[in-house]
């Protein structure tokens, strides 16, 4: 059926919608707020512990009754409970990203991928598959997201360094975070633990936001009918 006459040109950018199936920018937008003032937060955390004068890999002294908290401990609390607070709505929005994310990336793609959208979410909560199923399905999103990696061998593209070293701080902060709900630590883990978790808000936006400008620099592509993935790319490691 022949289109409308008298219907006018659909913009360029109505046309990249279509092809993808959830709009990225909003969840994206909030994801780098919610972030970004996680980072500054945590960065506060680490500079306030080094004020502290706590001993390194020990418990925190307490103060007695009598005792009041100094300046850096007062700062170390409200930051703590600011990140606290800030905690469970990164991760929903993170978690939201990621499942439209994937259904995204599927569309872009001529073969099917490997991860389901609910799957590229529940992997974060299977244990010891968490540890590295997670990463797999950020690199293939990645992948398939890229606007120059080969239509057909898309799967055998490469990944920016900087997705690996989201994962290693994440891990690196979330076992710390653990520990600390045994331990309470102070001192140098604890300015640890701070610039891990400053490292993994900060590669969170710098991957969400690479991801989601790759999805539509490939999706306008399509549009235009140039074929995404003329240029060359790397099969194996990283480009």
């Amino acid at each position: 059926m022949s289109s409308n006459p008298y219907q006018p040109p659909q913009s360029r950018d109505a046309r990249v919608s279509r092809i993808l199936p959830r709009d990225l920018g909003p969840v994206t937008l909030w994801t780098t707020i919610v972030f970004s003032l996680q980072a500054v937060l945590l960065l506060s955390m680490g500079v306030a512990a080094l004020f502290m004068g706590q001993p390194s890999g020990g418990d925190a002294p307490s103060p007695s009754p009598e005792e009041t908290l100094s300046a850096p401990e007062v700062f170390y609390a409200l930051s703590g409970l600011g990140w606290t607070i800030l905690m469970i709505p990164g991760m929903v929005l993170f978690f939201v990203w990621i499942r439209r994310a994937n259904i995204n990336a599927d569309a872009l793609v001529r073969s099917r991928m490997e991860f389901t959208p609910g799957w590229a979410v529940g992997w974060f909560f299977v244990p010891f598959a968490n540890l590295f199923k997670p990463y797999q399905v950020m690199a293939e999103i990645y992948r398939a997201s890229d606007p120059k990696a080969d239509p057909d061998y898309w799967s055998l593209a490469g990944v920016p360094h900087y997705l690996m070293l989201w994962w290693l701080s994440y891990l690196g902060f979330n076992t710390l975070f653990q520990v600390s709900k045994e331990v309470q630590l102070g001192g140098w883990p604890a300015v640890l633990g701070c610039v891990l978790g400053v490292t993994a808000a900060v590669m969170v936006v710098v991957v969400t936001r690479s991801i989601h400008r790759h999805q539509e620099e490939k999706a306008g592509e399509l549009v235009s009918g140039r074929p995404a993935g003329s240029a060359p790319f790397s099969l194996i490691g990283f480009h």
